[in-house]
């Protein structure tokens, strides 16, 4: 019953902000329903040129996965690395959405976990739990599945298959 109450107020308050004639609050404003309900497709960037906003995306993203690669082994915030790139998370998270479809935190997963099957191609490594601790997977169990899930084989099997190749 509330949610029908709820839906009723909220139909209410926009057709009371539509109407001119109704008084607003300070600061409650409504557009002529001639203006787009999208974002200019420009930007400005740092240059002071106009810059179109998915050029600009894919500026904050190459930052984004530049500063991402070079502190993959010491795992830190996401607002640390807002801070690196000299955006806000929001701006990063329409970034990585717009570019790649995804959150910022479920890109930088699969970076982590691409480096950690390069690691483990390498051949270098002992065993899968120092790669995974290495790339910061605390969970050794979520990351097996999650390796699974992303390349179609276990993490210890790409392991042996690089060592049977480097014996070869």
């Amino acid at each position: 019953m509330r949610r029908y109450a709820d839906r009723n107020v909220k139909s209410a308050a926009r057709v009371a902000l539509k109407d001119n004639s109704v008084p607003r609050p300070c600061g409650v404003t409504s557009r002529p329903r001639s203006e787009p309900d999208f974002a200019l497709p420009f930007d400005r960037d740092l240059g002071h040129r106009i810059v179109p906003k998915r050029q600009r995306y894919q500026q904050i993203v190459d930052r984004f996965e530049q500063v991402a690669r070079a502190n993959l082994e010491n795992p830190s915030h996401m607002t640390d690395i807002c801070e690196a790139i000299a955006v806000s998370q929001r701006t990063l998270m329409r970034a990585v959405r717009a570019i790649h479809g995804t959150t910022p935190s479920r890109h930088l997963h699969a970076l982590r976990l691409g480096e950690a099957r390069r690691a483990l191609k390498d051949g270098a490594s002992e065993n899968v739990t120092q790669v995974a601790l290495r790339f910061g997977f605390r969970e050794l169990g979520r990351f097996a599945v999650d390796y699974r899930a992303a390349f179609g084989e276990s993490p210890s099997d790409t392991l042996r298959h690089s060592r049977d190749c480097a014996c070869r």
